[in-house]
Parts: C-alpha cells; sequence; structure tokens
C-alpha cells in the first residue's frame, strides 16, 4: 500500500534531508511545502509553495491534495527568533540575539506565528487528511528555541 509522507520547511536543513532520504523509497509519495516553491523533479515528489501563517496557503494545499490520506508529517517548518538587527551587528554572536533583553515584540510575535499558530493552523487543516490513513503518525522538530531549559 502507497505511503503518503508531508514533509514541512521542505526548501533547507531537516526537511529537505528527508524529502531526499524518502524520494527514493517505492510506494512512496513525498509532500513537499515551504515557503517558496521548491525544485525537486522526481517523480515521488510533489511540492508546494505554503505559508503557515496564512490560512488562505494552507486552504489552497489542501484542496489540491483533496481527500488524500497523510501517513506521516514531518513538520520541521519553524524559524529560530533572533532579532533581525542584532544578527547583523553581533556578526553570528545567537546567544546574544535570543535573550530576554534583545527580544524585541515584532520578532516574538513573527517567532510565535510561524512556529505555533502556524503549526496549530496547519494540522487542523490536514486533520482529516491524517484521520484517513490507517495508522497515521506526526512528528513535530524543534530546535533548542523550544527547550524550557534554554530559555
Amino acid at each position: 500500500m502507497p505511503t503518503t509522507i508531508l514533509v514541512t520547511g521542505a526548501a533547507n536543513g531537516l526537511g529537505a534531508a528527508f524529502v531526499e532520504a524518502y524520494r527514493h523509497q517505492d510506494q512512496t509519495q513525498v509532500f513537499a511545502i515551504d515557503r517558496e516553491q521548491i525544485s525537486c523533479t522526481h517523480e515521488n515528489v510533489k511540492s508546494w509553495a505554503v505559508d503557515v501563517t496564512d490560512e488562505s496557503s494552507i486552504d489552497s494545499f489542501v484542496r489540491d491534495i483533496k481527500d488524500q490520506p497523510i501517513d506521516l508529517v514531518l513538520h520541521s517548518a519553524g524559524i529560530r527568533g533572533l532579532v533581525p538587527h542584532l544578527e547583523q551587528e553581533k556578526h553570528g554572536d545567537v546567544d546574544a540575539c535570543e535573550t530576554m533583553e534583545a527580544m524585541d515584540f515584532a520578532t516574538l510575535t513573527r517567532t510565535f506565528n510561524i512556529n505555533a499558530a502556524g503549526t496549530f493552523m496547519l494540522f487542523r487543516a490536514i486533520m482529516s487528511n491524517l484521520l484517513k490513513a490507517k495508522d497515521p503518525k506526526v512528528i513535530v522538530m524543534s530546535s533548542r528555541m523550544g527547550s524550557l531549559g534554554n530559555n
């Protein structure tokens, strides 16, 4: 029986690695989404540009996949949440860009909208596709930004 895997954050990092790992498996269909269209010409991969903070973008993706069961979600879409002007000023000193003192409201809001609200909106939209699968699995990845111990 064919397996359908949804990979979010598919343009780079872990998401791109997952697409690469699964695209050669027989009987596997990979749905790859990222905020920008990715280029993958493999017959087992279909890709979409999806902004997880935009319900109409998510809805367009869900309309395209229709009633396709999703067996596995590898959710790696997300951002680190570094204050943009500090990234430039601190030249790679990531720790200096992610403290409570450094954080500004705009960066906090953008990070929350992508990492938390975007995750919620995407999973709410694909819930019926997950429930159509025999034994669906969801894996949500995070960085140390999601760690209580590091924050």
